[in-house]
């Protein structure tokens, strides 16, 4: 599935928001989910059958705030090969770095709406080292992407099945 499709897809399911609340409604999306797939890989075996399809749920979750942000700063390419820092080969260790990146990007959102300061650039980003960092934690469990956004999006259309309302 191409990013823009699954923006496409997943945005059916996003709230009526302007750009700024819904790249803030991402930043702090981003970060809590973040929090929750971190408390399930050092909670849990990482390799267990079980414990994969939950964490292909939980990063469904992320990359749903991912592309609300995406929507908001109109990013609908990106390139899905692994990150370019070919030294971090340990689940833990891209975990770390996911959270960095989660936190960058709330603490850019953050300079970009509250303090009006011009940080688009730097969002965008820090928004492709997240997404990069989702695909390489999938490919390092061996969880295919693909299949983490098509079960996201099912799962969106059984919560939601007419779209989002308030």
């Amino acid at each position: 599935m191409k990013w823009s499709e699954y923006i496409e897809a997943a945005m059916r399911t996003a709230p009526h928001e302007s750009k700024k609340e819904m790249l803030v409604h991402a930043a702090l999306g981003i970060c809590g989910e973040v929090g929750e797939l971190f408390d399930l890989v050092i909670s849990q075996t990482a390799h267990d059958e079980g414990t994969k399809k939950q964490v292909a749920d939980e990063m469904g979750d992320v990359l749903w705030y991912c592309a609300l942000a995406s929507e908001s700063v109109c990013v609908d390419e990106l390139d899905t090969q692994k990150p370019s820092d070919d030294n971090w080969h340990q689940v833990n260790d891209v975990f770390l770095s996911l959270m960095r990146e989660a936190s960058r990007f709330a603490e850019m959102t953050k300079k970009h709406v509250i303090h009006y300061k011009d940080r688009e650039r730097e969002i965008v980003k820090s928004l492709k080292c997240v997404i990069a960092q989702c695909i390489l934690i999938c490919k390092l469990m061996d969880i295919d992407i693909d299949d983490v956004l098509a079960w996201n999006i099912d799962k969106l259309k059984a919560r939601y099945p007419d779209g989002f309302a308030f």
